[in-house]
């Protein structure tokens, strides 16, 4: 009883609405007041997150611990990043559901990117103000009054903010009250929740609610259902994409889309996670579709190598991929999502759709001047014989890949412009005189059929590494003199190698002599031990290796 009186009393004492004041003596624009004001307090409505929000319990669970940590009146900044479609917008619209009760006033600020290109920030600045403290009263004129209010008004006030999609520095520090650039921009590994694909169970139950409206696929679609969904990669836009696109559809008309699939991307995967790489330079953009139509899981060394020689700045440019998840670090192999591969390549295939041989980066053997990377699959060719003619107009071509590919010819018709080469189980047993090496970088040839290294290395002042492992045959190495850019000669496993060229004193950069695995060297020149940048010789398993130079130890 006592608890009632209190509230009635607290009750009583409130002071109410004076109708001749608000109204003008209007009682049912005096009501419309009143309803619109409780709405405003009260009508705190959840935003809309999936249909069938899996996989999002422990990814929230985890953002919340980071928003928690620190101290009680800490300004708290959680940055989502990931790959594009990976859910970073469903996961920040669940995380602003689950605690936006908590704060005095909350924003969700969806887009940032797109829409400061459309309607500019100050609008959006203004519908921020608006939208927390719930109210049309602000006019902003520019982006610094707009800084100036947000500080003025929402610093002594508990507010939840959340903005997605932002792109650019200048967003953030124009939406947000918080005046240390360190929280705004230097946040820590601790303060950066990186969103996951999901696992093989969680991928099967999205795909299934879209294609099937179940958690599993009916036994007649499982096999070709799980071939889809392990080309989705466990990216959440695919699996939705594609299961509501294959919804109601017969086997067959399933098989004929999963192949169109296989050859060009759905339009729908392509337009969001070609976002990304819209945003990059021109040097990025160049080195991002080098990496996705030749590079992808190369050695990240070699990668730099080869794009630093052909023009572009390919450390910057690898450094930007990887904050933007268009690229991973795997062991220092450079790797990326098959799904953001295959969007790199479709980029390159829509350059020329109808004629595959005026596109710059080609996975085949017809082109033109416009070609600069050629990558030929070995099971594509598997047991054709091509003609040197092939390659004859692609004169700006810097990057060909022809492994395990028998090539004949007049081989002074290769493109003068080769950086890289890579022509691993090469079947010529003696590399022609007019190879067109001036230009190469790294060449590399492990596994041929070589006998004698007959081309002129004089030629090759621009070569820094040479490989050539497993070449069973090889019986001597070629004259070095005139290449002293050579930092990696790797001639591991020759086991028919007797002797090495005593030229090799002359590669005054060399840093790297693998000579492991070869099992009839019997001695090593004199001239080894003026390689004064040497820092790695292996010599393991070198069987018939009797004595060492006596000057080796000063190396």
């Amino acid at each position: 009883m006592e608890k009632w009186k209190a509230a009635l009393t607290e009750a009583a004492n409130l002071s109410g609405w004076d109708l001749r004041n608000i109204a003008d003596g209007h009682e049912s624009k005096f009501i419309g007041s009143i309803i619109k004001q409780v709405l405003q307090e009260v009508n705190q409505t959840p935003l809309d997150v999936a249909h069938y929000p899996i996989g999002l319990d422990s990814s929230i669970q985890h953002i919340e611990l980071l928003l928690q940590s620190g101290c009680e009146h800490e300004v708290r900044m959680v940055g989502i990043c990931g790959v594009g479609g990976i859910g970073k917008a469903t996961l920040a619209k669940a995380i602003y559901n689950r605690i936006f009760q908590q704060f005095d006033g909350s924003c969700f600020l969806s887009d940032v990117r797109s829409k400061t290109e459309e309607i500019g920030l100050v609008k959006l600045q203004k519908k921020l103000l608006n939208q927390i403290l719930k109210t049309k009263e602000f006019e902003v004129d520019s982006v610094a009054e707009g800084v100036n209010l947000i500080k003025a008004r929402l610093g002594s006030q508990k507010v939840l903010i959340v903005l997605d999609d932002v792109d650019h520095r200048s967003q953030l520090k124009s939406l947000t009250r918080e005046r240390n650039e360190h929280l705004l921009y230097g946040l820590t590994t601790s303060e950066i929740y990186q969103a996951k694909l999901l696992n093989d169970n969680e991928a099967q139950q999205l795909f299934s609610r879209h294609a099937f409206n179940s958690f599993s696929p009916p036994q007649e679609y499982d096999e070709l259902a799980q071939d889809i969904i392990k080309y989705s990669g466990g990216l959440p836009l695919a699996l939705v994409t594609l299961g509501s696109h294959l919804q109601g559809r017969s086997i067959e008309e399933w098989r004929h889309e999963f192949k169109k699939l296989r050859a060009i991307p759905h339009c729908d995967i392509q337009k969001i996670l070609q976002i990304s790489f819209d945003g990059l330079d021109d040097n990025t953009q160049s080195v991002f579709l080098d990496i996705t139509c030749a590079f992808h899981g190369c050695y990240e060394d070699d990668v730099t190598k080869t794009l630093n020689v052909c023009g572009f700045y390919s450390e910057s440019a690898i450094l930007t991929l990887i904050q933007r998840n268009l690229l991973q670090r795997d062991c220092r192999y450079l790797v990326m999502h098959d799904l953001v591969r295959d969007m790199g390549r479709e980029i390159v295939r829509l350059e020329s759709p109808r004629d595959s041989g005026k596109r710059s980066r080609l996975c085949w053997h017809t082109g033109s001047e416009n070609v600069e990377v050629l990558v030929v699959e070995r099971w594509a060719l598997k047991g054709v014989k091509l003609s040197t003619k092939a390659f004859q107009k692609m004169i700006n071509l810097r990057v060909l890949k022809i492994d395990d590919l028998h090539i004949s010819g007049d081989f002074d018709l290769l493109p003068k412009e080769l950086r890289w080469l890579s022509w691993k189980g090469c079947p010529l047993k003696c590399i022609p005189l007019n190879f067109p090496a001036e230009k190469l970088v790294v060449l590399n040839m492990e596994g041929s059929d070589v006998q004698d290294f007959g081309l002129n290395l004089q030629c090759c002042r621009s070569l820094k590494e040479l490989n050539l492992s497993d070449c069973k045959r090889l019986r001597s190495t070629p004259n070095f003199r005139g290449s002293q850019s050579l930092k990696i000669l790797s001639l591991h496993n020759c086991s028919s190698l007797k002797e090495i060229h005593p030229s090799i004193g002359n590669l005054e950069r060399l840093i790297d002599l693998q000579l492991s695995g070869c099992k009839n060297i019997t001695d090593l020149p004199s001239s080894i031990c003026q390689l004064k940048s040497l820092e790695y010789l292996s010599i393991n398993d070198c069987l018939s290796l009797q004595t060492l130079p006596v000057d080796i130890g000063d190396v």
